[in-house]
């Protein structure tokens, strides 16, 4: 069954979905309420309309990858709508895991001490807290696989760099004949289709100035240095990712410390409430809610070290 069908409005006055969301408990706060509901209703910013959103342009996706290969177009044009598939296939499934994140936050008993102990928060920050709590929820692992192969493929162009420098080298001491337009960036760039338009406006004076200055003199670089240059930072690069993910996957893989590290950041760095003894007590609660296994107060403490 589609997620996006999970949402149907009811009348009644609790999550206001039939067929699988119940009345909220009595001790559920209002202003929690008012901000789950908010966060599912079929409205601009809500669950639900995302939900149909992305399921409409899924259907859309696949019905234009059949009629592409109808057409024989390039593969690499049919793997690129693949991929725009795969990665909206991956949003359904993150929306499901939020769905049934809430789900728990809102009918396990566990969080009546929760809300209790949130009580210094106010409102607010009440829905920042649980709204944390849901947003952690990520697939963590498919982050590092990217750093992974972000390092690999570094490397490679580090080293098809370099072998390219090397065949320039070696033409240019033997006098082999090579195009002229080698020996000025600015004539490469205005012999690539995909900017000839906007290069041909101005004349390779014009580009050059445009592109490098070196102690008060226009520098004119071939293709060699600037492909040493791309080889030098593919080299040096690091590949890193930021936010919450990257919070997340500093250290070795653990799907529960991945989970505690990202709700940290979105408490800490996106909502910024200090993390006092009571807050990370309402964590350890919360994540063993979300997470479906038990979570103790020092195994936050120690992901926050």
């Amino acid at each position: 069954m589609p997620l996006a069908s999970t949402y149907k409005k009811s009348s009644n006055s609790s999550l206001g979905y039939q067929g699988v969301w119940k009345p909220f408990p009595k001790y559920v706060p209002q202003a929690v309420r008012e901000h789950i509901t908010a966060t599912l209703q079929d409205a601009p910013g809500g669950m639900s309309m995302l939900l149909n959103s992305i399921e409409k342009d899924l259907e859309g996706r696949r019905e234009w990858h059949e009629e592409a290969k109808s057409w024989g177009l390039d593969q690499h044009l049919l793997d690129g709508i693949k991929q725009d598939i795969f990665g909206l296939q991956r949003d359904l499934i993150r929306l499901g895991i939020i769905e049934q994140a809430i789900k728990r936050i809102v009918y396990d008993d566990r969080m009546k001490e929760v809300y209790l102990l949130l009580d210094e928060l106010g409102e607010q920050g009440m829905k920042n807290f649980v709204d944390s709590a849901w947003n952690a929820c990520l697939d963590y692992s498919k982050y590092r696989e990217m750093l992974s192969k972000s390092k690999e493929i570094n490397i490679e162009i580090s080293k098809a760099a370099s072998k390219l420098c090397s065949l320039l080298r070696r033409a240019d001491e033997k006098g082999l004949d090579l195009p002229n337009e080698f020996n000025n960036i600015c004539a490469v760039l205005a012999n690539t289709s995909h900017i000839q338009e906007g290069i041909a406006k101005y004349n390779f004076q014009t580009c050059a100035e445009g592109i490098v200055k070196h102690k008060d003199a226009w520098c004119y670089p071939n293709l060699e240095s600037m492909i040493k240059t791309i080889e030098k930072l593919a080299r040096g690069h690091t590949p890193s990712i930021t936010g919450p993910i990257g919070a997340s996957i500093i250290r070795q893989r653990n799907d529960k410390n991945e989970y505690l590290r990202g709700f940290t950041w979105f408490l800490t760095e996106f909502h910024k409430i200090t993390l006092t003894k009571k807050i990370k007590t309402a964590m350890a609660i919360t994540a063993s809610v979300v997470l479906e296994e038990d979570v103790g107060l020092d195994e936050v403490k120690k992901t926050q070290l």
